[in-house]
C-alpha cells in the first residue's frame, strides 16, 4: 500500500511537471509569434524609423522662428517692460510695507501714550480723594 501511494505521488509531480513545461512552451510561441514574420521588411521599417528619428532630431536642433524680427523685438520689449514693471512693484511693496510697519508701531505708541495719561488722570483723582481723608 505505501509503495502504491509512493507512486502515485511520483505520478503527480510529474504529470504537474509536464503541464508547466507545456505552458512553458506555449507561452514562448505566443511571445515569439509576435515578433517579425518577415525579416526584410522588418529591416525597413526599422530603418524608415531611423530616418524619421534623425529628420526630428535635425529640425529640433533649428532655431525656430516662425516670428519675424520685428515681431520678436517687440516680444523681447514686452518681455523687459513687464519685467521692469514687477521689479517696481516688488521695490514699492516692501517700502509699503515698511511704512506700514512703522505706522503701525507710531499707532502703539500713541495708544501707550494715551492710556499712559488716563492712568496718570486716575493716579491724580485718586491722590485728590486720598489726600483730604489724610488731614482728618
Amino acid at each position: 500500500m505505501v509503495a502504491i501511494e509512493q507512486n502515485l505521488l511520483y505520478i503527480i509531480i510529474a504529470v504537474i511537471v509536464v503541464v508547466i513545461i507545456i505552458l512553458a512552451v506555449i507561452i514562448r510561441r505566443r511571445r515569439s509569434s509576435n515578433g517579425p514574420k518577415n525579416i526584410n521588411q522588418y529591416l525597413t521599417q526599422e530603418a524608415e524609423q531611423k530616418k524619421l528619428e534623425i529628420v526630428e532630431t535635425k529640425l529640433e536642433l533649428k532655431p525656430k522662428s516662425n516670428l519675424f524680427k520685428t515681431q520678436k523685438n517687440k516680444l523681447e520689449d514686452i518681455q523687459e517692460t513687464t519685467s521692469d514693471a514687477q521689479h517696481k512693484i516688488i521695490y514699492l511693496n516692501s517700502k509699503l510695507d515698511g511704512k506700514v510697519a512703522g505706522l503701525q508701531s507710531k499707532n502703539k505708541h500713541v495708544n501707550l501714550e494715551k492710556t499712559l495719561r488716563k492712568i496718570d488722570k486716575k493716579n491724580q483723582e485718586l491722590n485728590r480723594i486720598i489726600e483730604p481723608d489724610q488731614g482728618k
